[in-house]
């Protein structure tokens, strides 16, 4: 996983000035954090809206891990910029997140990953995850769940924790502390304001979620669940954690589930049951 880094950018603008620029890169969006996306607002900053074409994340990625740029951008009165270069000087590292996320235009401005915990792609199964575990593994039952089983060690009638710890919580383990396993309240406002159409992508039966809003969505793959070392209802059925407890039966957890006929009800799953995980953050 690429690292982020306090830059300074060191700029060519070919066609706007024939002297290299440095330009030091803080909190440009002004959300408390120094991320990849302070870099994008930066440059597109510079470059202005008469470009034909804004800067993205993914390209600003592939630019970082090549060292060098290629980026070229066309003016609106047909004169040329290229950035020739980013100069990397300083060190300060922060928790990374390359991870793809979509705005559906939710009220709470919850934002959803494009992909499941180990997916390269959205139809893509990805990894399973017992619940208030944070790596996948080949056996999901009581006697291998990390929390044991009458009595829980954690999550049960004695602490009152009703929803996943930041260190139990593999979105926020594996991905950074800015992304969590969904709550109850997010999961259930995901299928109150979204319609929910069974189709099929790259061969890849599921659910393809829409905002009514703006129209953008998501695919949850119907990638089944695991109990023992099996792979139960792949194709079939969708099995979605949230990070919150059934507090009258501490042992099962809340997840959204659904099939061809059946959209995206809540139900509660065995916390030991080995299902996919979507990761979301809060609205930038």
């Amino acid at each position: 996983m690429m690292k982020r880094i306090l830059f300074t950018l060191l700029l060519a603008l070919v066609g706007m000035t024939s002297n290299a620029q440095s330009l030091l890169v803080g909190d440009a969006d002004q959300n408390g954090e120094l991320t990849i996306a302070d870099v994008t607002k930066t440059v597109n900053m510079v470059l202005g809206k008469e470009t034909q074409k804004t800067l993205d994340v993914n390209d600003l990625f592939a630019a970082l891990k090549e060292g060098g740029y290629g980026l070229r951008f066309t003016m609106s009165d047909g004169s040329v910029v290229n950035i020739r270069g980013i100069q990397l000087v300083s060190a300060e590292v922060l928790t990374p997140s390359a991870h793809e996320y979509v705005d559906l235009g939710l009220p709470s401005g919850t934002l959803w990953a494009t992909c499941n915990i180990g997916a390269d792609a959205p139809e893509d199964y990805g990894d399973y995850f017992a619940w208030g575990e944070t790596e996948p593994k080949s056996n999901y039952n009581w006697g291998t769940y990390k929390w044991g089983e009458s009595p829980l060690s954690k999550y049960n009638d004695s602490d009152g924790l009703q929803c996943l710890e930041p260190e139990d919580d593999a979105a926020s383990v594996l991905w950074g502390s800015e992304w969590h396993m969904p709550t109850q309240e997010q999961s259930a406002e995901l299928y109150d304001e979204c319609d929910w159409t069974w189709t099929v992508v790259n061969g890849v039966s599921g659910r393809k979620v829409t905002s009514r809003v703006n129209g953008n969505y998501i695919f949850l793959p119907a990638a089944g669940c695991y109990e023992d070392s099996s792979l139960l209802r792949g194709g079939h059925t969708g099995y979605f954690w949230t990070n919150t407890i059934r507090t009258n039966n501490y042992e099962w957890a809340w997840d959204r589930r659904f099939t061809s006929d059946i959209v995206g009800v809540s139900t509660d799953g065995a916390r030991y049951f080995g299902c996919s995980v979507r990761p979301v953050r809060a609205s930038q």
